[in-house]
C-alpha cells in the first residue's frame, strides 16, 4: 500500500521481550497494550496463581545494586474523555535463565489500593536483567493505556534464608524466635 488508510495496526515498539524498554529506579513511564502480541508464548501459563491471559508489552530492569525494586502500574489515572487508560493490569517479573528462557520471578494481579491495578516487589541481584510484561486481565479488558512507576529501595538486607537453598535448619522441640 502506497497509502496509510488506517487499517495498519502496529503492535508497540516494546511489544517483544527482545525489544524491552529500559526503565530505571524512579521512573514513570507511559505505555501502551493497543494491537500488543504474544511473542513469547506466555497467554496460558501462570505463576503464583496468575495467569497470563492476554498479549502485553516489555520492559527491562538491570538492577544497579542488591535492592528491593516496585513495578507498579497504581499510578494510572483514571479515564475522561480523551483518555484510554486501561482499569486493570496484571505484572509479571521474569530473569532469563543461560538458555534464554523466562524464569518467572513475581506476579501480581489487583495489588493496588484502590481498582484492580497491579504492583510486583522483588529483591534484586547486581547485575541481573529482570523483564516486566504489563497486560491485562483478559483480551476484552477497557482501555489500552496505563503508567508504570519503579521504586527502589537500597540496602534491605535479603535475610541469608530468604529461599530454600538458605534455609536454616531447626532443633525439634526447641522454640525459635526470630
Amino acid at each position: 500500500a502506497t497509502t496509510d488508510d488506517g487499517s495498519c495496526q502496529e503492535p508497540p515498539a516494546n511489544d517483544q521481550q527482545a525489544n524491552a524498554e529500559a526503565v530505571a529506579c524512579d521512573a514513570y513511564v507511559s505505555g501502551s497494550l493497543l494491537n500488543a502480541t504474544d511473542d513469547s508464548n506466555l497467554i496460558g501459563t501462570d505463576f503464583g496463581n496468575n495467569a497470563v491471559t492476554s498479549a502485553g508489552v516489555w520492559y527491562v530492569y538491570n538492577a544497579a545494586a542488591e535492592e528491593q525494586v516496585t513495578f507498579s502500574t497504581c499510578d494510572t489515572p483514571a479515564n475522561d474523555l480523551e483518555t484510554d487508560y486501561t482499569s486493570d493490569t496484571k505484572l509479571f517479573v521474569y530473569s532469563q535463565a543461560i538458555d534464554g528462557s523466562l524464569v518467572a520471578i513475581a506476579s501480581n494481579d489487583d495489588g493496588c489500593e484502590t481498582g484492580w491495578l497491579s504492583s510486583a516487589t522483588i529483591n534484586t541481584s547486581t547485575g541481573t536483567l529482570y523483564y516486566v510484561l504489563v497486560s491485562e486481565y483478559s483480551p476484552t479488558t477497557s482501555g489500552n493505556d496505563f503508567v508504570l512507576s519503579v521504586t527502589c529501595v537500597t540496602g534491605c538486607a535479603v535475610p541469608s534464608n530468604d529461599d530454600c537453598a538458605g534455609a536454616i535448619a531447626q532443633v525439634d522441640g526447641v522454640p525459635f524466635y526470630g
